[in-house]
């Protein structure tokens, strides 16, 4: 065992084995993925990720994003460390020139970034250092790049202002949204036509500008944006046809009931007048 090694298994000791417990069941459907990750993070001795993943796999437990179908042919649940896994494991294959420091920083966060969506933590987000030994410039990150408190349009707007000061965390917050748009299939129409006004109005925008302020990260933003567009575009065409759709068939519905109701009131008033006759 190496010193890398012994570092992250002390590390993880001091957090406790009760703290990063998981459902072992749910594993098989990440395996994969975090096996992939964790690969990387040891060849690279990148010792934030390598914890991260630790912490991630039981900070998430239990909660879930969407259906996956197992081999077998059965639907279950989505575990929401996929999603996690996804966004670091797009990182890592958009080849991303940064520093050791910088791709640890980025990787544990982009592992990291929803923990405090499902988690609640007593002390906010330092927990993730005073707790489970993330350095602080992961905690600041993950801070920083954190969205679910946003409610307003302007909100939104001065978020992603800031976010062009942070090459880190724009990349965190492409990849996570590169990620998001592939599992657009699988929300109702009204969360996709969200999800695409979101996305062009502010991920696309800072994608370009990312590409202008970042000439290094010019070819991996480059390939970002273009995933992101091409199927935020499919998308758009879907639900242009699904509302198209639906809206013929609610009218074609309302002409029936309302021909229905007619009927009705005709075949009432023809009866009203045979009682009389009789």
């Amino acid at each position: 065992m190496d010193v890398f090694e012994q570092h992250v298994n002390e590390t993880l000791a001091l957090i406790g084995q009760e703290k990063l417990s998981y459902y072992k069941e749910e594993a098989p459907i990440f395996q994969k993925a975090y096996d992939y990750v964790k690969e990387y993070a040891y060849q690279k001795k990148l010792t934030n990720t390598a914890i991260a993943l630790r912490v991630v796999r039981a900070l998430h437990s239990g909660t879930y994003r969407g259906k996956v179908t197992l081999e077998d042919g059965s639907v279950v649940k989505r575990p929401y460390v996929c999603h996690c896994l996804a966004v670091a494991q797009m990182i890592i294959n958009l080849h991303i020139p940064l520093s050791h420091e910088e791709e640890d920083v980025v990787l544990s966060a982009a592992l990291c970034h929803d923990i405090p969506a499902y988690v609640t933590f007593s002390k906010g987000f330092s927990e993730l250092t005073q707790v489970y030994h993330l350095s602080v410039p992961v905690t600041s990150l993950v801070s920083f790049i954190y969205t679910r408190n946003l409610q307003t349009e302007a909100d939104k707007a001065a978020f992603f202002k800031r976010m062009e000061g942070s090459k880190l965390g724009m990349i965190v917050k492409l990849a996570d949204r590169g990620n998001v748009v592939e599992g657009l299939y699988n929300v109702s129409v009204w969360k996709a036509q969200e999800y695409i006004h979101e996305t062009k109005t502010y991920y696309m925008p800072l994608c370009v500008y990312g590409r202008e302020k970042y000439p290094e990260l010019e070819q991996p933003f480059g390939v970002l944006l273009e995933k992101i567009r091409s199927l935020i575009d499919a998308t758009e065409i879907l639900v242009v046809r699904y509302v198209k759709t639906e809206m013929e068939l609610t009218d074609k519905i309302l002409r029936l009931k309302e021909d229905n109701a007619r009927m009705r009131s005709f075949i009432r008033k023809r009866n009203e007048i045979k009682k009389i006759i009789t």
